[in-house]
């Protein structure tokens, strides 16, 4: 179980290691609750290519949203707050 989570340095991570031009992170759920999930809301940074297809294979999940590629591509790059 995470304690909290600090939404910019998820932003970050996103930006620096995914090549974004802009990233939101929301947590959703219920304050207080433990089922909460991250929402990340992105922009491709392809202003220097904009034929670069490195992101066309990637896929998202229509219900839940989630992009398995997008969670590998950070995981490694964010450190758990934990003690």
């Amino acid at each position: 179980m995470i304690d909290s989570v600090v939404l910019g340095a998820v932003e970050s991570a996103l930006v620096q290691h995914i090549k974004l031009s802009s990233c939101v992170v929301v947590a959703d759920g219920e304050e207080g609750s433990e089922d909460k999930q991250l929402i990340a809301y992105i922009v491709r940074d392809n202003k220097d290519d904009p034929d670069d297809t490195r992101f066309s294979d990637w896929t998202i999940d229509t219900r839940s949203g989630a992009c398995p590629e997008i969670r590998r591509a950070v995981s490694g790059h964010l450190v758990s707050l934990n003690t």
